[in-house]
């Protein structure tokens, strides 16, 4: 089974809750660990879009919770936005330092690490890369809101790529 299918299956998820989000952060984690360590610049390059979308995704779920963070987080969103349409390594760059300057809204420096799988560094916790951003878009109750609209982003770029 491809990451893409898997990725799928998990944003298809009958119960788009808590969980399915933080099993999300644990297969792209993982993945992308694998992907580091066999240098699978192909790989790394489909997780880093992936998660550009989820963070374009929940960025309505972020803004609503932190409101005061608006200004850093309208400036990740519009460089994740061109990063997304334009994908190069000016754009990838671009978006990784925005991010920073708005921790932990996308995948810049810091410890993405979700407390509920483990810590700084262990494996599928989320730190890796950032990946770990996608459980801090939106509040625990706001968790299958963001499932939703995770599932409602990426699945069509999922299926028009499955099928080219």
């Amino acid at each position: 089974m491809t990451l893409r299918s898997k990725l799928q299956a998990h944003l298809d998820a009958p119960d788009p809750d808590r969980r399915a989000l933080l099993e999300l952060v644990r297969l792209l984690d993982l993945a992308l660990r694998e992907a580091l360590g066999e240098r699978d610049e192909a790989t790394l390059a489909f997780i880093d879009e992936a998660v550009a979308r989820m963070v374009i995704a929940g960025a309505p779920f972020y803004l609503d919770a932190y409101p005061r963070a608006q200004a850093r987080a309208a400036a990740t969103l519009a460089a994740a936005e061109r990063f997304v349409a334009a994908p190069s390594e000016s754009t990838r760059a671009a978006y990784t330092r925005a991010a920073t300057s708005s921790y932990p809204f996308g995948p810049g420096d810091g410890c993405f690490a979700v407390p509920e799988l483990g810590d700084h560094g262990t494996p599928g916790a989320g730190c890796a890369g950032g990946v770990g951003c996608v459980a801090y878009l939106a509040p625990e109750d706001a968790a299958t809101r963001l499932v939703l609209a995770l599932r409602r982003e990426l699945g069509p770029w999922l299926r028009a790529a499955a099928a080219g």
